[in-house]
């Protein structure tokens, strides 16, 4: 009679499961505090308070358990599945108990089989617990809503499929129990932390490189699911009715990665020798992967935090916290990354080999050069913009609209005279690369990242520009440009490049923009309306105290003129704004961006300030809406001029009041 062959060994699977009882105990109680007595304690708080809302009580039932199910689901699942994977494949880690089940009489399957599913079953049967628990709860507080916990199932069981089927591949590819939670840590946050490192490095080396966000945070699930944990509500008549989890696809791909890696672990554990107890890697051809991505890593971070916290070192006379993009802070940067990259290959070879003696053998050193040279290059390229990164504008005829960032305005231009004009600066800028860069680099000292009163300073102008395009794609990039006042200590008076940046945000799309309200207005929309300003007349300029040795104090010049505020009833403010402010704004006399700090703008802007706030009612006709605008006129602002003289109000140029408002 024919043998049956087996892929389960009941007795194998008891073994296990009895054996590490304590993991899935802990697992039961931390889930027990995290939904049952977090849900049950915020129901009871709701419940017994009088006149209790029942949209508290609804969010409670309907979005606190998906919430808690991704992010507790999270937490938990990410320690004990590596907990739980550590313990039920243990035996791979010890000579002797990896002899022992290797004279089992079962096939490999077999055994992967009942210690995999004595691993991931009492996980699973936790939630199943809590789940039932929850539900008890909920009913003895006569509030009961079971899609959302059937959720709550789902989410956590979909999320303990992946971080199980990485953890039991992980432990398949280490014979040491030390190293296991090790690597498992490496391969959820891998993607996301050599992402971050680049796109910081880049934003130094590459001119116009913009690294936020992560494009393959989705690569390491520790991160990627945290972005799931969003709960949309639906309304309906300007009232939320329900909350519901909409992202299960992502959710199920994740969880379908984690099958995967499972099957990966299945098909190493079958060709596992099991003499490899004890070794930092399991597997023989992924030792020289090992190492090189040891090295590599090494080479990244060693040289992006010492690149960092060096700082204020000096390279060769230049100190590299004064260098902005520029070849000696490429060299430092490289000889930083070198030495991490020797520290990391050499580290591998000591534990792939276990041993010290790892620095005689041509082919080692050969393999170092390897690193060397991928290292050099990459930095070199991107100093060099080898690949064309820096120089690379989109096409006009490929726009759809471009929006420029810069100074605290922000814009999106569709009007194609804008959108070439955009182009125009956008080329520019890059064109004046080397200026830009040397000229903050040389006056970093004096530099004011939000000038106040310093006509003779220099300061940086961020820009950053963003493309729409036809194929639905956006190209990003961003600069720091040179700006200064009326020049000092021999510093130009002025960079086109921030001039040009000031004049496309005072164009009248620019304005019309930041300065259009969401609904027609009417006077009673006017909620409040003031008037901020200073009259009088100030004194004579230079008049400041001298000390005993002839030198001018550094103090405030004393003005004899006052500020003031004037209410506007709602008329006076109805008339202002629309017959003054709001032609005023059309033909460009006033609303005009400012992002060069000079002499024109003090001589050019009155201290003072009109602001308005404007309340209406939305779509629905249930919520109120606010909004607040303010005003700053100018010299060309005949209407708005004419409006406050015909009431007596003079007004005083910034460039008389400026010293004593900002020592005020």
């Amino acid at each position: 009679m024919r043998s049956k062959t087996s892929c389960f060994e009941p007795a194998l699977f008891r073994k296990t499961l009895l054996r590490f009882w304590p993991v899935w105990t802990g697992y039961a109680l931390a889930w027990l505090f995290v939904l049952p007595a977090y849900i049950g304690g915020e129901l009871s708080r709701r419940l017994s308070r009088p006149g209790w809302s029942y949209s508290d009580i609804m969010y409670t039932l309907q979005a606190e358990p998906y919430a808690q199910g991704v992010l507790g689901g999270l937490v938990l699942a990410f320690i004990f599945c590596c907990v739980s994977a550590a313990c039920v494949y243990s035996h791979l880690y010890f000579s002797r108990s990896a002899g022992a089940y290797a004279t089992l009489p079962a096939r490999r399957e077999c055994v992967f089989a009942s210690v995999t599913l004595a691993g991931l079953l009492p996980l699973l049967a936790v939630h199943v617990l809590i789940f039932l628990i929850t539900l008890a709860v909920e009913a003895a507080l006569g509030v009961v809503y079971l899609p959302a916990l059937l959720g709550w199932l789902g989410v956590t069981s979909l999320i303990v499929l992946l971080f199980f089927g990485a953890a039991a591949l992980c432990a398949q590819l280490t014979g040491s129990i030390v190293v296991m939670p090790l690597v498992y840590i490496v391969l959820n946050f891998t993607v996301a932390l050599v992402e971050s490192i680049v796109r910081s490095l880049m934003e130094t080396f590459v001119y116009g490189f913009t690294g936020s966000g992560l494009s393959l945070g989705f690569l390491s699930p520790a991160i990627g699911i945290v972005g799931l944990s969003n709960v949309s509500p639906v309304s309906e008549g300007g009232e939320v009715t329900a909350y519901v989890f909409s992202l299960w696809g992502p959710l199920a791909a994740y969880a379908a990665a984690g099958l995967f890696l499972l099957a990966l672990a299945l098909l190493l554990y079958r060709r596992r020798r099991m003499e490899t107890a004890g070794d930092v890697v399991a597997v023989g051809w992924l030792r020289p992967v090992f190492k090189y991505c040891l090295a590599f890593g090494c080479a990244l971070c060693v040289g992006a935090a010492g690149f960092y916290i060096i700082g204020g070192w000096s390279l060769f006379g230049v100190y590299s916290g004064s260098m902005d993009g520029r070849f000696e802070q490429a060299l430092l940067l490289l000889l930083l990354m070198l030495a991490g990259g020797f520290i990391g290959y050499f580290a591998a070879e000591m534990l792939n080999r276990k041993s010290f003696a790892v620095f005689r053998g041509g082919r080692r050193w050969l393999g170092f050069g390897l690193v060397c040279a991928v290292t050099a290059f990459a930095v070199i390229s991107c100093e060099c913009d080898l690949y064309g990164y820096e120089r690379r504008v989109p096409e006009e005829k490929e726009i759809v609209s471009v929006k420029v960032q810069a100074g605290g305005y922000v814009c999106s231009f569709t009007e194609p005279e804008n959108v070439a004009a955009a182009l125009a600066l956008h080329r520019s800028v890059i064109a004046h690369k080397d200026l830009h860069e040397e000229s903050l680099a040389e006056g970093r000292e004096g530099l004011y990242s939000s000038p106040v009163d310093s006509r003779a300073a220099s300061y940086d102008v961020g820009l950053r520009i963003e493309y729409v395009l036809q194929n639905g794609r956006t190209v990003q990039r961003q600069y720091k440009l040179f700006a200064s006042g009326s020049g000092a200590d021999g510093v130009p008076a002025g960079i086109g490049d921030a001039y040009a940046v000031q004049a496309l945000l005072s164009t009248r799309e620019a304005v019309a923009q930041r300065y259009k309200l969401p609904y027609e207005l009417s006077p009673t929309n006017i909620s409040a309306a003031y008037i901020n300003y200073y009259s009088g007349s100030p004194e004579e300029a230079g008049s400041r105290p001298e000390t005993s040795d002839g030198m001018e104090q550094d103090i405030a010049v004393a003005t004899e003129s006052e500020h003031k505020t004037l209410q506007l009833t709602q008329d006076e403010a109805w008339e202002l704004y629309y017959d003054c402010l709001l032609p005023d704004l059309e033909d460009s006399s006033m609303g005009r961006a400012r992002i060069v700090w000079d002499e024109d703008y003090y001589d050019r802007v009155y201290d003072c300030s009109i602001s308005f706030s404007f309340s209406w009612f939305g779509l629905d006709g249930r919520e109120r809406q606010y909004n607040h605008q303010s005003f700053n006129p100018t010299v060309d602002a005949e209407r708005t001029l004419a409006w406050l003289a015909e009431r007596g109000i003079e007004l005083i140029p910034l460039t008389e009041t400026v010293d004593m408002t900002y020592y005020k």
